[in-house]
């Protein structure tokens, strides 16, 4: 069998695999009572917001790809996007379809330190976005919990995220006789990428900018899914609950 139609197979494989999952893990059943009452504008609507979700997205990853100086067309990039959204919520971690992206990237023609290094740090971007979004609405959930310990959670890790950007910043300081390890010379190109892209002003704020436009973008999406399935949660709510519980999942996969 030659290559394409091996690779077709197993493109076909996978996929009928993923979806015998999907059908084993839920409960299909009373999946179709809830659709019987759905209100399907507003799923349609949900589904349009989660579309303009990904085309953000992907001017967040050239937002640092042009600040890197790796080049992918816009529509590549969208493209290899999509492919990690949907690894990251098939595979086991939700890091692994960054893993993919970077692979892909690397098939289409960037080095390998560019792939490797655009998608590390357009991660740190949208969680640096998510955390500030947090923050920002951060009065509006303690109206909504009280003044209790939890408070502290989001500028302690706001704290640790800058710390961590900076750390990036300083991989590049490993005394010489250590540049001749190949992991001690990948950690020097992705401090210099982390100074391009943090060190820049406008890399950092549409960077960082994407990452708080595209957490209120799915915030809003899960509002109309409310509203489709009649669950009674105003659109506020969803802004101030929707991006904690998004960092909360994400923050395992960070570390």
């Amino acid at each position: 069998m030659s290559q394409k139609p091996l690779h077709f197979v197993l493109k076909l494989a996978v996929s009928i695999l993923l979806i015998g999952f999907i059908t084993w893990k839920f409960d299909l059943s009373s999946f179709y009572l809830r659709l019987t009452n759905l209100k399907t504008g507003y799923v349609l609507f949900a589904i349009i917001v989660l579309v303009i979700v990904q085309f953000n997205n992907t001017a967040r990853w050239r937002a640092v790809l042009n600040t890197i100086e790796a080049k992918l067309s816009f529509w590549t990039s969208f493209r290899l996007l999509y492919i990690g959204v949907f690894f990251n919520l098939t595979l086991p971690s939700s890091v692994g379809g960054d893993a993919v992206r970077m692979y892909l990237a690397r098939k289409e023609g960037l080095s390998l330190t560019g792939a490797i290094n655009s998608v590390i740090l357009e991660r740190v971007a949208a969680l640096s976005g998510l955390i500030l979004l947090v923050l920002v609405t951060q009065p509006l959930l303690l109206n909504r919990i009280g003044d209790n310990p939890a408070k502290l959670i989001f500028p302690i890790l706001a704290i640790f995220v800058i710390l961590g950007i900076v750390i990036l910043i300083f991989l590049d300081k490993f005394p010489s006789q250590f540049h001749r390890f190949r992991i001690v010379r990948g950690l020097g190109h992705l401090a210099s990428d982390t100074k391009k892209l943090f060190l820049s002003p406008i890399g950092t704020i549409l960077s960082v900018g994407f990452g708080v436009s595209g957490n209120i973008l799915v915030a809003f999406a899960a509002y109309l899914l409310c509203l489709a399935l009649r669950i009674d949660l105003n659109i506020i709510d969803c802004f101030v609950l929707i991006p904690p519980v998004i960092l909360i999942t994400t923050i395992p996969s960070y570390t």
